[in-house]
């Protein structure tokens, strides 16, 4: 059959085969795309905290389940065409219904990872090894293929992108300055790594006498840009950060309300964070009550311990009108602080507390401004917290 194994590059064929290579390309076209379609939700939850409240809550609002789905089944449509031409590598088999049940077989596993089931240990790693097989796994076909000598990853194009687009006539790099703007930015620079020798060969085959001299170049060009890509970078970081200072200055005398609903948007944003992170909250008049589940408790270290009790310390403060960021407001609310407890969801037995004299607090704190070292203070504050390490947990023996 006349060209029927024939390596086909195209996204969308089932024409040909494709080898390990191309099939890792088509993979990150189609995290490109997936990653431009949630793009809207990425800028969702910075700007409404109830969104990214909704996809950490368990179980899931439906709508989310529905959204997983939905991108599952466009990731499968795009996926299966590639799918096919990789099996049929692989197998080296020209039954075309063979390889069309096969490949569907796995395309559905794969979309597993989008359900509910895909959340499974099961699920989960079932998903991850058919896609290392496919991306791993030798080809009857491709494997007895001469490789191209043009083909390797460009590591001045992962790095330069746009820059070494320039300097070698690929506009497509172009494309990195939108994408900047949206979750699609990473899979695009892989994307160029893979593809950038074949595209600057492409344009400027007539300028070397053999591919040696090629490969030299690009060697020399992504030497240069290993080191000119950092500080480009951090001067355009600068440089943005101090307009949008300017910007927020200007914007803050011209509205005075302006502060006031950038700090409301941030408490807002913590706050649903924090619920989030806890599978229950209760603010009594004696006593906050902080519920979570004794197993995960168990399996994390003191540092993680007290990342968890400072969130519930951020939540109090902000829900008595205080600031979760300045220093001074948890001296001066050392009483609200020592009211926090966690819980296990399991038996209500107490997993943490926090519990230190007002006095000593604001005497600690007032030397460490006065000394300027924070060491005895944060030693202080520290002894303050009491982990329970070995709670009871579910089903335990």
């Amino acid at each position: 059959m006349s060209g029927y194994f024939e390596e086909n590059k195209k996204f969308f064929s089932l024409r040909g085969v494709l080898n390990r290579r191309n099939f890792f390309v088509n993979l990150l076209i189609i995290e490109l795309i997936e990653s431009l379609l949630v793009t809207p939700v990425v800028y969702l939850m910075f700007f409404k905290p109830e969104i990214m409240q909704a996809f950490s809550a368990a179980p899931r609002p439906i709508w989310v389940s529905l959204m997983m789905v939905v991108l599952g089944l466009v990731n499968s449509v795009l996926l299966f065409p590639s799918v096919v031409r990789r099996i049929r590598d692989i197998l080296g088999d020209e039954d075309d219904n063979k390889i069309s049940v096969i490949s569907a077989v796995l395309t559905v596993i794969m979309f597993i990872v989008y359900t509910p089931l895909g959340t499974s240990f099961f699920g989960s790693w079932l998903t991850l090894f058919v896609m290392v097989s496919l991306l791993f796994w030798q080809g009857k076909i491709s494997g007895e293929r001469q490789k191209s000598e043009i083909i390797k990853f460009n590591w001045g194009a992962f790095w330069g992108t746009w820059i070494w687009g320039l300097l070698n006539k690929s506009f497509v790099t172009l494309w990195i300055l939108p994408l900047l703007f949206t979750a699609g930015w990473f899979p695009f620079m892989l994307l160029c790594g893979f593809r950038g020798n074949e595209w600057a060969y492409e344009k400027n085959s007539d300028k070397y006498e053999n591919v040696e001299k090629f490969h030299k170049t690009q060697f020399k060009q992504s030497a240069i840009l290993f080191f000119v890509m950092p500080i480009v970078v951090v001067a355009t970081s600068v440089g943005i950060s101090a307009i949008m200072s300017r910007s927020i200055a200007l914007c803050s005398k011209s509205h005075p309300d302006f502060n006031k609903k950038i700090e409301t948007k941030f408490n807002n944003y913590q706050i649903n964070s924090i619920e989030a992170a806890f599978d229950k909250i209760e603010l009594n008049k004696d006593e906050y009550k902080f519920y979570l589940d004794p197993e995960d408790w168990q399996s994390v270290g003191t540092t993680i311990k007290i990342s968890i009790f400072k969130n519930a310390m951020g939540y109090v403060l902000i829900k008595n009108n205080k600031s979760s960021i300045n220093v001074e407001d948890y001296v001066e609310s050392i009483d609200l602080l020592n009211k926090i407890k966690l819980y296990s969801t399991f038996n209500n037995e107490e997993l943490g507390a926090f519990s230190l004299k007002p006095e000593e607090v604001k005497n600690a704190y007032q030397r460490s401004v006065k000394e300027k070292s924070y060491t005895e203070f944060k030693k202080l504050w520290n002894s303050g917290y009491k982990f329970n390490d070995h709670p009871t947990i579910p089903n335990e023996n």
